[in-house]
């Protein structure tokens, strides 16, 4: 499949990271995650997008993982005022599955889970 990154985000930030190559990822995401972007107007990065089936369970994580489907990514985010300001945006841009780590934050598109939500790591 092809993907459009946009003009901030690379093909790399979205593949597994075990080394596999896979990448399955939303497209919806991906566009989402480009207004969260502008409308921020300060870097995001990517820790982790999908994930292989394989990868997930090496990092402690349920098969029912919404990053092996390809619908969620975690956002570095380890200092108190870009996490709030990144919060903000991703609330206005619609997320509405979030999840809070001191160093990420966790936002998927999965409809197949609980919606309007925010939980803690």
């Amino acid at each position: 499949m092809a993907y459009n990154f946009g003009k901030h985000f690379e093909k790399e930030e979205f593949t597994c990271h075990c080394g596999c190559g896979g990448l399955d990822i939303s497209q919806k995401l991906i566009d989402k995650l480009n207004t969260t972007r502008e409308l921020l107007q300060k870097p995001i990065f990517i820790n982790s997008g999908y994930r292989c089936l394989t990868h997930n369970r090496s990092v402690g994580s349920t098969d029912t993982s919404s990053h092996v489907k390809g619908l969620a990514v975690d956002i570095k985010a380890n200092n108190s005022v870009y996490r709030y300001e990144l919060l903000k945006v991703l609330f206005f841009v619609g997320f509405n599955r979030i999840g809070i780590d001191k160093n990420f934050i966790h936002v998927d598109i999965d409809d197949t889970k609980p919606q309007k939500i925010t939980y803690l790591y």
